[in-house]
């Protein structure tokens, strides 16, 4: 794909994409699509419910049922999220995963926030000084 100036977004989100479908083999439109089938599906399900005779379920069935249903939507949902890029939405993980660095890769990452803060200032400089010129 060509870079377009006008459709600055869409671009991002193209190299975005194919660089995860490149490092992780998740193509995020086929698993959206899987996502929607699911959702169908429950959906369905869910049609389909008020035609049941719940009687022949015992509470524990019942409840395990609809359990399932949520607990794998739920992991669907996840699933997608983290193809897009997004952090992990459980509350309990999202800030977990720094507890199993080792001293050194926690210097690293120190390094890393350390090196783009200062990229993001240089720019703001230079884009300060452009518009001063300019």
């Amino acid at each position: 794909m060509t870079y377009d100036p006008a459709d600055t977004q869409a671009w991002v989100d193209t190299v975005h994409r194919e660089a995860l479908v490149s490092a992780t083999g998740l193509d995020i439109v086929t698993l959206t699509a899987v996502e929607q089938h699911i959702v169908n599906g429950l959906l369905k399900a869910a049609e389909d419910f008020p035609s049941r005779d719940f009687q022949k379920l015992t509470p524990e069935q019942l409840a395990k049922t609809v359990s399932y249903m949520g607990k794998f939507l739920d992991e669907i949902h996840r699933l997608a999220e983290f193809a897009r890029g997004h952090a992990d939405s459980r509350p309990e993980i999202a800030g977990d995963w720094m507890r199993g660095l080792t001293e050194a890769q926690l210097r690293q990452v120190l390094q890393w926030t350390k090196d783009n803060a200062d990229a993001a200032k240089s720019e703001a400089e230079r884009l300060h000084a452009d518009e001063r010129t300019g």
